[in-house]
């Protein structure tokens, strides 16, 4: 392991652990944005103290793990073999008993006690005491840590801990203790610069990769170590990125983090465009300072660029991981935002096409205009699709416009699928609930396919609709070329009607 190409300086960790071993203590706070290498380092610095003799006790943090009272000092005592009973009945460890001590007095009361033990041990040989995702601590553990990283000055005990800064803690006076004891040392982890990315391809691939491949890398990678690692790997497997790789690898690291940072990337991925903090908040469902923070957070990973993927590659898999229930939540709280901020009726109705369930009455509005425009270009199935979205939505007094629209586009894509409409449309002319030009579409529909007799009873039924004499007339004159035996015969045109 290369302490260096992660950010932490050799000689100042040596200074660090040979000081403990001459029983001065210290602290050293390694901080860095997610996924850049802070577990390594620690890791690395555990392996260093391990080769010196020191007792090493180490212990990870996790979100889900907050409300475990003592659960860091827990891992923390095992990974010494110190006794169960120093814990209260209840924590981790321990016997099942009623729920453990947790008010700050009977907590600071164990702390002290805890803190004396490990001193004691200390005497014998010296003590790395190690903590992961310090901000995930759970408040009792907080606590105790606080209370050994103000007396380790005096014993043979160094306490190291990773953390990201960025991020809210749970315990903010134990970060305050970290940032401002001057006898605690702080090391930036970050991410990779141009100069040693540069260097790894090179050592990697040789004098395969031009100086645009090596900006390229930069690009995609933010200067990630585990972005460039599947980057690496992917262009070596076939030479260009892979979600299996690359799109894995991202959400890898979205994974070990907050879940504010997964619920905010995955909002980002719905929507496909800019929008503001308290926007993405909106659809992510929490509170603006959060996202904010946790945009912060990805972009000094490297994850991301000012609030953009990197490469369509994480995007896509950030989608496809989705539970499809929750994809299908943010598209509708998607199509609610954009609607609401007057974004153009296609995009809106690409997101309600997506959604579960939408009952706003501008939905369907939105997919019918939506499909007007589709047709228009051109693309009658995207047309057919957003109609039959807004069938599946409309009021029972609505069903026939719409259920005729659809008929109509499905019948110039495929004459067959739009058979299924002329049952219901059939009804819906004769009871006088369709547009003339629903109708006669329905019309052309029966003479198709053959049902002659059904057409004939139709435009017998138009026929004595009274003031559609001049839609109608155009109607005869296609039935005089086409089936002349239902045409009327002397029909004059409009302009030559008193």
């Amino acid at each position: 392991m290369n302490l260096i190409a992660e950010g932490v300086d050799p000689g100042s960790v040596d200074r660090l652990l040979a000081g403990c071993s001459a029983g001065r203590g210290g602290a050293l706070l390694v901080t860095g944005p997610m996924a850049c290498g802070k577990t390594t380092a620690l890791r690395a610095i555990a392996a260093n103290a391990g080769e010196r003799g020191f007792s090493v006790l180490t212990a990870s943090c996790a979100h889900a793990e907050r409300e475990l009272p003592f659960g860091v000092m827990a891992q923390l005592l095992r990974a010494g073999g110190f006794p169960a009973d120093l814990l209260p009945s209840g924590c981790p460890g321990q016997p099942a008993a009623d729920a453990p001590e947790t008010g700050e007095a009977a907590i600071v009361r164990r702390g002290d006690r805890l803190c004396a033990k490990l001193i004691e041990a200390a005497a014998r040989e010296p003590i790395l005491v190690v903590v992961d995702d310090l901000r995930h601590a759970d408040l009792a553990s907080a606590i105790c840590l606080a209370q050994l990283i103000r007396r380790v000055a005096r014993s043979a005990i160094t306490v190291v801990v990773g953390d990201n800064l960025t991020l809210r803690p749970s315990y903010p006076p134990l970060r305050a203790e970290l940032l401002h004891r001057p006898e605690v040392g702080h090391l930036e982890v970050e991410p990779l610069p141009p100069e040693v990315l540069g260097g790894i391809l090179a050592q990697r691939f040789g004098g395969e990769l031009q100086d645009r491949c090596v900006t390229d890398f930069g690009k995609v990678s933010g200067g990630n170590p585990v972005l460039l690692q599947a980057l690496i790997d992917d262009y070596a497997e076939c030479g260009d990125v892979r979600d299996e790789g690359y799109g894995r690898a991202f959400l890898s690291c979205l994974y070990r983090n907050e879940p504010i940072a997964l619920a905010t990337v995955r909002a980002l991925a719905v929507l496909d465009t800019d929008v503001s903090d308290a926007e993405l908040a909106r659809v992510a469902g929490t509170e603006p300072a959060l996202v904010t923070q946790a945009l912060r957070a990805v972009n000094e990973a490297g994850l991301m660029h000012s609030g953009s993927f990197r490469h369509e590659s994480a995007r896509r898999s950030v989608l496809d991981e989705m539970p499809s229930g929750l994809r299908a939540d943010l598209h509708r709280r998607a199509a609610e935002l954009l609607h609401d901020t007057g974004a153009p009726v296609v995009t809106v109705g690409r997101h309600l096409m997506n959604a579960g369930a939408v009952d706003a009455p501008w939905s369907r509005d939105v997919l019918l205009e939506a499909a007007d425009l589709a047709s228009i270009a051109g693309n009658a199935g995207a047309a057919a699709e957003l109609l039959e979205r807004a069938l599946s939505s409309c009021a029972p007094h609505e069903r026939s416009a719409v259920e005729a629209k659809l008929a109509e586009t499905e019948w110039r894509l495929d004459p067959a699928t739009a058979a299924r409409h002329l049952g219901p449309l059939i009804d819906a002319a004769g009871a006088g609930d369709l547009a003339v030009s629903e109708s006669v579409s329905v019309v052309r529909q029966l003479l198709w396919r053959g049902r002659v007799n059904e057409a004939e009873d139709l435009l017998a039924r138009l026929r004595e609709t009274p003031g559609i004499d001049d839609e109608l007339y155009l109607v005869d004159q296609w039935l005089t070329c086409t089936y002349p035996g239902l045409a009327r015969r002397g029909v004059r045109p409009p302009a030559d009607r008193g």
